[in-house]
């Protein structure tokens, strides 16, 4: 079975980096991750799925299910929960800038 354990998105890793390295440094937070990461493993890392979206779903819709549910990322599933992908705060900005739209709310 494929069954959604969890999330994890850049935005994770990176807070993560920071969370272990809090002290200012000199070397860049690109170069951290070489020796935070490595360490970590992916379950202690991961959020569990507050909520899913099917594909069909609008664009405005989605992100205010994320304002909801204060996630950077929501999971899509199918009918049968198999997942197809992940709808992230990147995707949203793409589209926004794809249709030229400034506003997604009235």
């Amino acid at each position: 079975k494929n069954i959604l354990l969890g999330l994890l998105l850049e935005r994770d890793l990176l807070l993560a980096v920071m969370q272990n390295h809090p002290e200012p440094s000199d070397v860049p937070l690109h170069m951290l991750t070489r020796f935070v990461l490595p360490q970590m493993r992916v379950r202690d890392l991961m959020k569990p799925p507050t909520a899913t979206l099917r594909a069909g779903v609008p664009i405005k819709q989605a992100a205010q299910k994320m304002l909801e549910h204060s996630v950077y990322g929501l999971p899509i599933v199918d009918e049968a929960q198999h997942v197809l992908g992940v709808f992230t705060v990147t995707d949203l900005l793409k589209a926004v800038i794809k249709s030229e739209l400034m506003v997604l709310w009235p």
